[in-house]
């Protein structure tokens, strides 16, 4: 299991990306931690399973990259 705090700009779906690599991960993510995929999450301490289906592909292309999606907006 691993934390994430999302930072400004970011919404689950962003960590979703970050931390398993598909989008599909947010749901998984949001009923654990008990929010709502639309709820506003920056600076939540966020835990994400490691039994949530991922794509480590993109996982590591974030990473190496240092890519940081930040696609929620106002």
């Amino acid at each position: 299991m691993t934390t994430a705090t999302p930072l400004s700009g970011q919404s689950i779906f962003d960590v979703a990306l970050m931390t398993r690599g598909i989008a599909e991960a947010a749901y998984d993510i949001a009923v654990d931690n008990s929010v709502s995929v639309t709820d506003d999450v920056v600076g939540l301490d966020l835990t994400v399973a490691d039994n949530i289906s991922a794509n480590k592909r993109v996982v590591e292309f974030y990473s190496v990259n240092k890519i940081s999606p930040a696609t929620d907006y106002d």
